[in-house]
Formats: C-alpha cells, sequence, structure tokens
C-alpha cells in the first residue's frame, strides 16, 4: 500500500479530531434529550446548598405537565431501501494517487472481480513521532476559582522544517473557594478532560540548542463536579410527560476551547526537548448540562496556564 504523505497525514488527522468532536456533541445532545424542562442550574445549585433547609427538589416551571394513561397515537414508519450503486475503481494513477471510478449495475457487480492496484515502490520520507508529557499550573477569571492544575500528554510529528502538529488529551482541576458561592453547594474543586489538536510554528531551526515557537490550539472539554447534597428533579419521557424524580449527585458540562501562546526549549537535542509554555485562552460552555439544566452559573472561562514540557522522539 502506497505510504501517506505528510499532507495526507495532517488532513486525516484533523478529519479525524472534527467528527470526534462532531460524535461527542451529538452524543451529549441526544442524552440529554428526556431530561427536558428542568430549569436553570443556578436553581439546582442552590438546592444543593448547605445553607438550604427543606426540600431539595427542583421545579422548573409552575405548570408542569404530567403523565396520565393517554398517549398519543404514534405513526408507524417503514424504512425505504433504496439501492446504491457500486462505484469501484477501474483506473489508478500512480504519480498522483487519484482513482477514477465505474459505476456497475447488479449483475455485472456480483460478477465483476477486484481490480488490480498499482502499487508505487517509491519511498516516502519518514514521520518522526514525539511522545510530549506536560504539566503545570494556571490561572483563571472566575473569581470562585483559586487556579488550574492541570496535565496532557500528546504525540505528534513535524509535517515542516519549522512546523509541528499535535493530538493531545489530559485533564485537570480548578480547587473551589470554600467561601464562595459556588463552595457552598459543590464539592472541593471541578475536574475537567480534554481531547484536542495543537500546532507549533518554531522561529529556530531544530538543531539548535534553544528552540522558540508560537503555539495555536482546539479543544473538546468535559468539566464534571459534584453537588455537597443531593437534588432532584423530575424525570421525563419522549413526550414531555413527568414520570418520576431522579436523584442526582453529579454533573457534567461540556465546553469548546481556543488557545494560543509561547514557549522555549532551554535544550533541544535530536532525541530530547525539555522547556516551558505560557499560553492564555477561552472555554466557551454548552448551553445545557448532562443532566438537563440550562447553564447560567459558569461563563467562559478565561485562562492562562503555565506549562513544562518534557518531548522525547519515540520512531523515526
Amino acid at each position: 500500500m502506497k505510504n501517506l504523505s505528510i499532507t495526507k497525514w495532517i488532513r486525516l488527522t484533523l478529519l479525524s479530531l472534527l467528527l470526534s468532536l462532531f460524535a461527542m456533541l451529538l452524543l451529549d445532545c441526544s442524552s440529554s434529550s428526556h431530561h427536558r424542562r428542568r430549569g436553570k442550574l443556578s436553581d439546582a445549585v442552590e438546592k444543593a446548598s448547605d445553607e438550604k433547609e427543606g426540600d431539595r427538589k427542583v421545579d422548573p416551571e409552575p405548570e408542569e405537565r404530567r403523565r396520565d394513561d393517554y398517549y398519543e397515537e404514534r405513526e408507524e414508519y417503514v424504512e425505504e431501501v433504496v439501492a446504491v450503486p457500486v462505484m469501484v475503481p477501474f483506473v489508478v494513477n500512480e504519480e498522483t494517487g487519484d482513482t477514477t471510478f465505474a459505476v456497475l449495475s447488479d449483475a455485472e457487480s456480483e460478477t465483476s472481480s477486484p481490480p488490480q492496484t498499482v502499487v508505487s515502490t517509491e519511498k516516502q520520507p519518514k514521520l518522526p513521532i514525539w511522545l510530549s508529557l506536560s504539566g503545570g499550573t494556571g490561572l483563571l477569571k472566575q473569581d470562585e476559582f483559586y487556579g488550574l492544575n492541570h496535565f496532557d500528554i500528546s504525540i505528534g510529528t513535524y509535517f515542516s522544517q519549522r512546523g509541528r502538529v499535535e493530538i493531545l488529551g489530559g485533564g485537570g482541576w480548578a480547587p473551589i473557594q470554600e467561601t464562595s458561592y459556588l463552595g457552598q453547594s459543590l464539592k472541593n474543586s471541578v475536574q475537567m478532560l480534554n481531547i484536542g489538536l495543537a500546532l507549533k510554528f518554531y522561529t529556530t531551526p531544530r538543531y539548535t540548542f534553544l528552540g522558540q515557537y508560537f503555539l495555536f490550539g482546539l479543544h473538546y472539554t468535559i468539566m464534571r463536579w459534584e453537588y455537597n447534597n443531593p437534588i432532584l428533579a423530575d424525570v421525563y419521557d419522549e413526550y414531555g410527560y413527568v414520570i418520576g424524580t431522579e436523584e442526582i449527585s453529579v454533573d457534567f458540562l461540556d465546553g469548546i476551547g481556543l488557545y494560543g501562546g509561547i514557549g522555549l526549549n532551554l535544550i533541544q537535542s535530536a532525541e530530547f526537548q525539555l522547556g516551558g509554555e505560557l499560553s492564555p485562552g477561552v472555554i466557551f460552555w454548552m448551553p445545557e448540562t448532562h443532566k438537563g439544566f440550562e447553564n447560567d452559573v459558569f461563563d467562559p472561562f478565561l485562562y492562562i496556564k503555565f506549562s513544562i514540557i518534557l518531548n522525547i522522539r519515540i520512531k523515526d
């Protein structure tokens, strides 16, 4: 099989990340569909507060629809099966990699044999693979938090003499001030998990002892928290009728983050790099939590991270 060029590798990386983000957002939307109309997150936080006395049930609306014995009739839909023409490659351009397709009828597709693919024997340049480990601390603009502790692990490669792409994953936690509004209702800290993509552009050649670069990134983040006291909320069926109540101790919120920054490798060799990064960014949170509460508590997180990074070359 023909080796992928560096450009094709980068395109596949970007496409895979975008598809992963889309799938996560789609699953998030579908998972909260049966929690509709639970009200605002601020009401849930208030009910979970240590200072709250009495009932901890969240009542989102004064007029709520209750389930009765009658259900609306549902129409049955029959999925229509559409025949899809069979596409087979019959010409492969050895130099460009372009493939021309032909449409076969049902009879031809059953009897036709797979085409012979022309395989290029030309060797492509190998991609050096780097493993990166990073961690550090940071600051959040939101006053209810002490700061932001974080760690990441990433796999990357150079796509040019001074350009590098990385797929990363990691996590972190932000301690909550006990005397703050959130500290009365949420335990200890919020925890975050993320997956993303980063691009780094070096201003110095790779063979120099010091290496300076600029970085830009995108990540998908899930933030988790635990209530000091469990709350109660209605459970809805697919028609919007209340069918019971649910005790909630933990909730989640999704977000999309953008960041930039500057980095400096204090030690840089062909097999090893050690340095640090300074990266300000922002996380935009989704309008609804996983448990179906409207987010009116967490504003976009403006942050700045300070990181120590160790890079190890693991494969040529």
